[in-house]
């Protein structure tokens, strides 16, 4: 990129380091080319100075005990949350987080040693399927042989993925 007319000095100004005149760009630079990365004591003191002019204004003082405990108390945690709901978690959601239904995932990937049972792809994103849907065989959620390892796009193949469970036949 070239320079542009606005951003070089009209007048050369001499070298922090050398003394040899140049007329590089306006900003941050003080020293020729040769020199452009060594930093002598009066360009630091310079860029200090440039640096203290454009920040003004005092510092922070530290938040206070009383500050703080009284935003703990503030804090909209539970029933103070605006997102609370009276503590409703679905049903599906507390057995898909349980430790059990975990361990039934974990389970179903090393009995089939993490590779899809239909296309036989083994690693990659994998997803442990339900035969009969989880929805309608509740007693069925963790038995071992009612699982199975999926790769994406073939559980997305069956007729137990999704919506598409809406339309099992239960018998």
């Amino acid at each position: 990129m070239k320079p542009t007319i606005s951003s070089i000095r009209k007048t050369p100004i001499p070298c922090k380091v050398c003394g040899i005149l140049f007329s590089g760009r306006i900003y941050r630079r003080y020293n020729c080319d040769l020199h452009y990365r060594q930093k002598t004591e009066e360009v630091e003191k310079i860029r200090s100075e440039r640096i203290s002019k454009t920040k003004t204004g005092s510092k922070r003082p530290p938040f206070s005990k009383a500050w703080k405990d009284n935003l703990s108390k503030s804090a909209q945690h539970g029933s103070k949350c605006w997102k609370w709901k009276g503590g409703v978690t679905s049903v599906n959601e507390k057995i898909r987080k349980s430790a059990k239904y975990v361990n039934w995932r974990n389970e179903v990937f090393a009995r089939d040693n993490h590779t899809c049972v239909l296309c036989n792809k083994r690693g990659g994103d994998h997803h442990a399927d339900h035969i009969k849907p989880f929805a309608y065989f509740p007693e069925l959620r963790f038995e071992l042989t009612n699982g199975r390892t999926l790769c994406v796009e073939c559980h997305r193949k069956t007729d137990t993925y999704g919506e598409k469970c809406k339309n099992y036949d239960t018998k």
